[in-house]
């Protein structure tokens, strides 16, 4: 049977227009922190200092909470990567089952089973996995056959995280 290719971590990447975004604002926010202390260090004797470091600090903070936030994703992205690589995933195939979109009303998850395994996933949670909901143009429907690459992620997101999936239609 042959297959479409509808999503693989490895064409993906790791820079999407979110991940762009935030690192130029954690740049800026740095920057604009740096800019602070220096303001700061050249007008010590004035009484607006006070309020200059502590938006500088803030601002540090901020920008520090930003970027190990893209610290921790991307290290996620690459133990995705390094599973793909190494081969430790796992691969089913067969119908889709028990498929559920996402509702409109509480836009939280979408799911179906494959052989009995399980799969939840939703775009608000950023995980380096297969993510794509009904409404943002995923075309997977009830009884379409898959074959899935995946893995069971034990940790902070429990799971079975979508590494590769392949489809076609088959209404028969």
């Amino acid at each position: 049977m042959k297959y479409e290719q509808l999503y693989f971590l490895k064409d993906n990447g790791y820079f999407s227009t979110y991940e762009v975004f935030i690192l130029v604002l954690s740049l800026l926010l740095f920057i604009g922190f740096l800019k602070s202390t220096i303001i700061f260090n050249r007008a010590k004797e004035e009484p607006k200092a006070t309020n200059s470091l502590m938006v500088s600090i803030f601002v540090f903070f901020i920008a520090s909470l930003i970027g190990l936030a893209n610290i921790l994703a991307y290290l996620t992205y690459l133990s995705n990567i390094k599973i793909i690589d190494e081969k430790k995933y796992k691969i089913v195939e067969g119908k889709i089952n028990h498929y559920k979109p996402i509702n409109i009303t509480d836009k939280k998850f979408e799911s179906f089973d494959v052989n009995g395994i399980q799969f939840i996933y939703s775009p608000a949670i950023r995980h380096y996995s297969f993510s794509q909901v009904k409404g943002e143009g995923n075309p997977l429907e009830e009884g379409d056959r898959v074959r899935i690459w995946y893995y069971n992620n034990s940790g902070m997101l429990d799971g079975n995280l979508i590494l590769k999936l392949e489809f076609t239609h088959s209404h028969f």
